[in-house]
């Protein structure tokens, strides 16, 4: 799964296929249900826009990967935030737990 611009969440085939769904239903719901699909290209698998599938496909990878957005809202900032190496020397001199340090390094 990855999420897009303007807020799209995308399912790839790889994620479809491990979340229990086979091939030929992905190209029944691009097909009958109107799925908006990205062509795959060299190095990149074919994605859908996961806000276009019917519900049953919604819930099965609901049920394999959990609520997409609130592993999406959960985990975004991720990416923005970088350890500081010159805050975690500083805290690891210091008689702290690992949860302190941890927390004081991420507000640095």
């Amino acid at each position: 799964m990855r999420y897009g611009e303007g807020g799209i969440f995308y399912i790839d085939v790889n994620d479809w296929e491990s979340a229990g769904l086979t091939f030929y239903q992905y190209k029944d719901a691009e097909r009958r249900y109107g799925v908006v699909k990205i062509r795959s290209s060299k190095g990149r698998p074919a994605e859908v826009e996961y806000e276009t599938l019917p519900q049953r496909f919604k819930d099965a990878i609901i049920d394999h990967f959990g609520d997409p957005y609130q592993y999406f809202q959960d985990h975004i900032i991720d990416q923005y935030l970088k350890p500081d190496s010159e805050a975690f020397k500083y805290y690891t001199q210091r008689n702290l737990s690992s949860q302190q340090v941890e927390q004081l390094v991420l507000k640095a």
